[in-house]
């Protein structure tokens, strides 16, 4: 065992728990199974909880102090630690450390490979998605993930090849590494990934091949991205619609033919000094959406992303792409429903944000898993300002017709009423203008 490497001390100790003077009696859980001390103790080890300092490892000292802590603070009690001891005495290691140590160092090795082998883009940022997925968010693995996640780790033992395991990724995902793209490909001789110097790839034959990836997370900036079906809706607010505003009609139907990803969460302050190199937002904080940030602010964002990941992919969404991603399926004023009385649990606005911003993703997403597209900050779009839907494009691409030096916003702020939170509400800027409530969200194309 690891941990005894670092074992030091030597001795005896006994850690006990009674009842307070006069009471002898342990305090006994019968739906813990056992006394609330040694519960405590479990927990402690097996949770990794009493390593307060994070370094891994769990020390008897460590131990107690959690046990004695958790047990005082939870009823009357009185543990005791006997004995003694010199030096320290290790029994245990973290295992939310070891766990993050294990992705820590295959994230490591899975950018050698890439730089070593020259993986292509798309089968790398598959490969993170699934290392992910695995130590963070087990439950959303697929079969198709956990079958990745089984070659992935023979790859970075060296008991797959780098051909091998790229072939398998394209079997397994659709994707043309020759252009980066996702699509079907339907000549796949499963016979090829099995012939490998490496030994055999076992890859059951009825698994999914051609699903394009839920999630994508760019591979620069850490940026996550869920994927939108293509689909048709009413962009728009109907006469009667309870707030609306002049220029959300005529409500008028879009068919989007495309799938596409979008923002998880607006860009954060981190992901934009990765890419420009300052902050210049009024509300200092790494996962705070950035703001003060103009439309052509937003424009040279995009650029130096798509240049640094050699893409174009990357843009701002059309006001219609991104009025169909905000309400999910739904045509009712909000993506939850009607009642804004529950706008609270989905947004920040001016009845609950306390006058600035917050970090993203703490309120609940839509049902398409977005986050914050309702308040935090107003988000940039492509589109230039029309005063009405009249002559709108109707296949979801951005209405960049005219001269206006005004650019569409979406989605409400920390500082507006909560009928500007609603999906069909409008907003505009100049292309210029930097406003300590106006952000933004990017695109992905596939």
């Amino acid at each position: 065992m690891e941990a005894l490497k670092k074992h030091s001390g030597s001795g005896t100790v006994i850690l006990t728990s009674t009842g307070l003077t006069g009471s002898p009696t342990a305090k006994e859980e019968e739906k813990l199974g056992h006394g609330v001390f040694t519960h405590y103790l479990i927990e402690g080890l097996e949770k990794g909880q009493a390593d307060k300092q994070g370094e891994g490892y769990i020390s008897i000292d460590n131990l107690y102090d959690y046990a004695f802590e958790m047990t005082t603070g939870s009823c009357s009690q009185s543990p005791k630690k006997e004995g003694n001891i010199e030096g320290t005495i290790f029994i245990g290691k973290n295992p939310l450390k070891i766990r993050e140590n294990e992705y820590a160092s295959m994230k490591i090795n899975l950018f050698d490979k890439y730089t070593t082998y020259k993986l292509p883009h798309p089968v790398l940022n598959e490969s993170l998605t699934v290392l992910r997925k695995y130590y963070e968010a087990q439950s959303t693995l697929e079969s198709v993930d956990e079958i990745i996640y089984g070659l992935l780790t023979s790859f970075l033992e060296g008991s797959i090849s780098p051909e091998n395991y790229i072939d398998a990724i394209q079997h397994l995902k659709g994707i043309d590494v020759s252009s980066g793209s996702l699509h079907k490909k339907e000549n796949v001789n499963i016979s090829n990934l099995r012939n490998s110097k490496y030994g055999p790839i076992d890859i059951p034959e009825d698994i999914e091949k051609h699903e394009i990836p839920k999630t994508f997370i760019s591979l620069y900036t850490g940026m996550e991205f869920v994927l939108v079906p293509a689909g048709e809706f009413m962009m728009g607010s109907p006469s009667k619609e309870e707030g609306r505003y002049n220029d959300e009609g005529p409500v008028h139907k879009v068919t989007i033919e495309y799938s596409f990803y979008m923002g998880k969460y607006p860009v954060t302050q981190k992901q934009w000094k990765k890419i420009i190199g300052y902050n210049p937002s009024n509300f200092k904080g790494e996962d705070r959406p950035v703001e003060n940030v103009s439309w052509k602010d937003a424009q040279e964002f995009i650029t130096k992303l798509n240049e640094k990941e050699e893409t174009d992919k990357y843009h701002l969404p059309s006001e219609a792409e991104w009025e169909h991603s905000c309400r999910a399926s739904t045509q009712t004023s909000y993506s939850f429903g009607n009642d804004d009385s529950k706008l609270n649990e989905y947004a920040w606005y001016d009845q609950n944000s306390g006058s600035e911003t917050h970090p993203v993703g703490q309120k609940k997403p839509n049902s398409w898993g977005l986050y914050d597209v309702n308040g935090n900050v107003w988000e940039w779009v492509q589109d230039r300002l029309h005063y009405n839907y009249e002559g709108a494009p109707s296949d979801g691409s951005a209405w960049e017709d005219g001269n206006s030096p005004y650019r569409v916003i979406r989605g409400g702020s920390w500082s507006g009423n909560s009928k500007r939170c609603r999906s069909a509400s409008r907003n505009s800027g100049e292309a210029a203008v930097q406003i300590g409530n106006f952000g933004f969200r990017l695109l992905r194309k596939l």
